[in-house]
């Protein structure tokens, strides 16, 4: 196993490959594994899904550092890559004092194994962890967004005529209204995307269920959220919201680096609804932990391009009549190769970034007085 993990530099090319690439490093470096087992989705040939959990240091351990993957099915090799990394390293047996890591793999377990954004219900996990008792944050301009951006047809030059209305409707809209208009999140399209639904969904449920179960004595906590697409190509950028007089903004800053914007167009960041990392995090802030928190975008392409594979991701689901016809095909590679790139340059370039990330938080996490 190890000769194939380091044959495609960690990156598996499915879901089924990178679960058992997971547990096999996992269980060799000793780590304490569980599963929860998806309880309605299935893959793509039919087969049982999972989101899987490696646990390595003490169990009682008052520093934990939780590692996410695949929130977003087409980013989850990515993340997949970067715990398999860590795993066939040194780090897993040399863990310093009072220090755990909590690896979970394939929070989005649909969307992994099918090659999409959105898990079995077309809802973006990324936008679905909130209280959903509470109104949802309106988001008025989805709708003129919604009937500019979507066709029943794709191809290249579909994308790139919808690309050049989108950037017009970004020159004159308010710029904020309009990045959280594309990017942060709403309720009112359930087949647009960055749909967050109208209930915690399964995967979020099973979140909760680790943070009571494996997380219920951290007193501080690191938690990254491994994501694709925004970005330098093979850079890695954090993004990270803490109120700068806190002890997390501090910590934050010294692991991770300043948090950058995340906008496609006009430097201005979305207003999100319901982000995994931050709703995690706020469950174990509820309980006494205190939290640092952050996703990781590994940039790609252009955002032009990004987004191009955002709208091929929901044609794939919602228009495409035949998903072994050869358009359908050549339209998820381009897709997959936008947010998941071969690249031999790309991979490298990531996977040493993502060694250091690792290195630096339970190196913090250890110093965290």
């Amino acid at each position: 196993m190890s000769t194939d993990i380091r044959r495609y530099l960690c990156f598996p090319q499915s879901f089924t490959e990178g679960r058992q690439w997971f547990r096999e490093a996992a269980a060799a470096a000793g780590g304490r594994l569980s599963a929860a087992v998806h309880s309605s989705a299935r893959g793509p040939t039919g087969e049982a899904l999972s989101t899987d959990i490696a646990w390595f240091g003490p169990v009682s351990a008052a520093r934990v550092l939780v590692s996410l993957s695949g929130v977003h099915g087409q980013e989850y090799a990515f993340g997949a890559a970067a715990q398999l990394e860590w795993l066939t390293g040194p780090s897993p047996a040399a863990l310093p004092s009072d220090v755990a890591v909590c690896l979970i793999h394939a929070v989005n377990p649909f969307g992994a194994a099918h090659n999409s954004r959105a898990n079995e219900n077309f809802v973006d996990l990324n936008r679905n962890y909130f209280d959903h008792a509470r109104p949802v944050r309106p988001n008025p301009l989805y709708p003129e967004l919604f009937e500019l951006l979507f066709t029943k047809d794709m191809d290249e030059h579909v994308i790139d005529d919808v690309m050049t209305q989108f950037y017009a409707f970004m020159d004159r809209s308010d710029p904020l209204a309009a990045m959280t208009a594309m990017g942060g999140g709403q309720n009112t399209h359930p087949t647009g995307t960055v749909y967050c639904g109208t209930e915690a969904e399964w995967s979020i449920k099973t979140l909760r269920d680790v943070a009571r179960h494996h997380l219920g004595e951290a007193e501080r906590v690191a938690i990254v959220d491994w994501h694709t697409g925004l970005g330098a190509f093979a850079g890695l950028a954090s993004l990270h919201e803490h109120a700068e007089d806190t002890d997390a903004h501090r910590w934050s800053c010294t692991w991770w680096g300043p948090s950058v914007m995340t906008s496609i167009h006009s430097g201005v960041r979305p207003d999100f609804i319901g982000t995994v990392s931050r709703g995690l995090g706020n469950d174990l802030r509820a309980r006494g932990a205190v939290v640092a928190d952050t996703v990781f975008e590994a940039g790609t392409v252009d955002n032009r391009s990004v987004l191009g594979a955002l709208l091929i991701d929901r044609w794939l689901r919602i228009e495409c009549q035949d998903p072994d016809h050869p358009q359908a095909v050549r339209m998820r590679a381009l897709m997959m190769e936008r947010l998941n790139p071969s690249l031999h340059s790309w991979r490298t370039g990531v996977l040493e970034k993502t060694r250091a990330v690792y290195a630096n938080t339970i190196r913090g996490l250890a110093a965290w007085r």
